[in-house]
């Protein structure tokens, strides 16, 4: 991942800001790149996005993998039957509570929840050294 992307991350507020990554199209195009890298050997059937910058992310990645894309809020039975594999896209992993919660919420649907990708990772929350996600193969395109 370029390092760019660090500069890219900002926070205030106990927030984080990923638009000026949307707004460097060079960028922009690294990070879908290396996002493409992170899911290149898996085989799954749907990208599920997580709100924010993920669904700008899960939209070009949907485009380049030629898959279809759901919004985690617009889940049904209808378009994501058991068995479907899914990869989830979101945009910041701290604690990593919400999103084994969000994950578990698929697998109990009978989804098959292939990866997680994460723009970015904020260390300091420990979700790597607290192992929540340990059960579920998760990647960061950078981590802070």
């Amino acid at each position: 991942m370029p390092e760019d992307l660090c500069g890219c991350v900002k926070f205030s507020d106990g927030k984080y800001d990923l638009s000026s990554l949307l707004a460097d199209s060079g960028l922009f195009a690294e990070s879908i790149d290396d996002f493409l890298a992170m899911f290149d050997r898996e085989v799954f059937d749907k990208i599920i996005c997580c709100g924010g910058t993920s669904n700008v992310v899960s939209g070009a990645l949907a485009y380049k993998l030629r898959k279809g894309v759901l919004s985690a809020d617009a889940i049904t039975t209808e378009n994501l039957p058991a068995g479907t594999r899914v990869i989830v896209v979101a945009d910041v992993l701290t604690s990593g509570e919400r999103a084994r919660s969000f994950v578990q919420s698929l697998m109990d649907r009978s989804v098959n929840v292939v990866r997680l990708g994460f723009m970015a990772e904020i260390s300091e929350f420990g979700a790597r050294k607290n192992k929540v996600l340990r059960k579920y193969p998760f990647e960061a395109l950078v981590v802070l």
